[in-house]
């Protein structure tokens, strides 16, 4: 059989790895829904949505980290905070130690809606993952994401 990938690698079995590109893209195409669906519910952006749940595991984060976190420009960022605080989702306070820069903080509406979002998604996920299998699934997840990230840089036109 002539292979359809130009450079499958040779270890791997070609239907296996589009079987793999199928589940992914299966994957995707859901969490696509769910933010959609969830950012409908809070009246917030799907951009928005992954912006709360960084600020709530991140330590004293600033725009631009946020920036950074989601592939934005500091300029779409001060538009997005400046939204995100209008609506009472965050606060802005003084860096600690640079006092040209501030840090981003969610208020009660903003660990509100967090909680929302983390409800929703345990109870899509009840059953699938129990105990160290919920482990074992963000690890192979982040291994995903991980190889993606190489592969970027290496993505030209056919």
């Amino acid at each position: 059989m002539t292979s359809l990938l130009p450079h499958a690698p040779d270890n791997v079995d070609e239907a296996d790895l589009l079987d793999l590109l199928s589940a992914y893209q299966y994957l995707q195409a859901q969490s696509l829904r769910m933010s959609t669906r969830i950012s409908e519910v809070l009246d917030l952006s799907p951009t928005d949505v992954r912006a709360l749940v960084y600020l709530l595991r991140a330590q004293d984060p600033t725009p631009k980290d946020l920036a950074t976190f989601l592939h934005h420009t500091t300029g779409s960022i001060t538009a997005m905070v400046d939204r995100l605080e209008r609506s009472g989702h965050l606060s802005r306070r003084p860096h600690p130690s640079d006092r040209r820069s501030q840090t981003l903080h969610l208020t009660d509406t903003g660990i509100k809606a967090v909680g929302y979002i983390r409800t929703t998604y345990q109870d899509a996920f009840n059953g699938a993952f129990v105990g160290p299998a919920i482990q074992t699934a963000a690890s192979t997840l982040k291994t995903l994401a991980d190889a993606l990230t190489p592969a970027l840089s290496e993505i030209s036109p056919a």
